[in-house]
């Protein structure tokens, strides 16, 4: 498959958009439920409701889990955009997602932290090491080099790698406009520059 086909990008929306998307809904509820409410007003709520009131503890867990959460359903809300999303943005978003969990430091729910780095890694590994997917992301004027968090060193061997792929790319077009004009010549049939 090539670098621009709409099934190689639906395969990898379909893998990160399959991570956890119930845990990733219910997360998006809890935001938009928990943040511009607070918790005084939810536990209103379940009285009002006459439901048995969630401790401190499951509340304290709800925002920590919630936290947690928040970036993968931003992250998934982007991905299964239908106006302004490509393929550039896959491999910024994934390691964008990763830093956020790496920041991570409440201890209630570092085993879903894991889980979820874990989860990431082992699904979009050759997507985090695929050089196409790389060079898309360079390439687009949102992201350029901005991503990536390696040192200088790595980002000018990042901006000879994207200069020797479009050298390579234009080589092959070039050699296809050759064998083009090459078959034409052969069938008897003249080319003229206009």
């Amino acid at each position: 498959m090539t670098l621009w086909s709409g099934g190689y990008y639906r395969h990898y929306l379909h893998q990160f958009t399959n991570l956890h998307l119930l845990a990733g809904r219910l997360a998006s509820t809890l935001c938009n439920v928990l943040y511009p409410l607070g918790l005084e007003k939810v536990k209103m709520c379940q009285t009002a409701l006459k439901q048995e009131l969630m401790t401190d503890a499951d509340m304290q867990f709800l925002v920590s889990y919630s936290k947690v959460m928040r970036p993968i359903t931003i992250a998934m809300d982007l991905l299964q955009g239908e106006t302004s999303t490509y393929l550039a943005h896959l491999l910024p978003t994934i390691i964008g997602i990763k830093c956020k969990l790496e920041q991570s430091t409440d201890r209630l729910v570092q085993p879903l932290v894991r889980a979820l780095s874990d989860g990431i890694n082992r699904r979009f590994h050759a997507v985090l090491t695929d050089k196409e997917h790389l060079i898309a992301s360079i390439l687009h004027p949102q992201f350029k080099l901005n991503f990536l968090q390696e040192q200088e060193d790595a980002r000018l061997n990042m901006k000879r790698m994207v200069l020797a792929y479009i050298q390579e790319v234009a080589d092959e077009c070039h050699e296809a406009e050759s064998d083009a004009s090459q078959a034409l010549l052969t069938t008897g049939i003249s080319i003229s520059s206009s």
